[in-house]
């Protein structure tokens, strides 16, 4: 199954952080992107990812 461009740097991203994350982190990781959820459909939209990278990149600057 051919990826978009936009889904194959969404996988990399995902795959930079794995390479940075203990299982801890994955499970904390997965807490937020279940609260970034907003319409409970167990799928992270666009707008949802963008938020949720927003807030890790000034979590980072802080």
């Amino acid at each position: 199954m051919s990826s978009t461009p936009a889904e194959k740097s969404t996988m990399g991203l995902v795959s930079l952080c794995h390479g940075y994350t203990e299982k801890d982190d994955t499970i904390r990781l997965a807490n937020v992107f279940e609260k970034k959820d907003k319409n409970g459909d167990n799928r992270i939209e666009f707008s949802e990812f963008l938020s949720l990278l927003g807030e890790s990149c000034v979590e980072l600057g802080s």
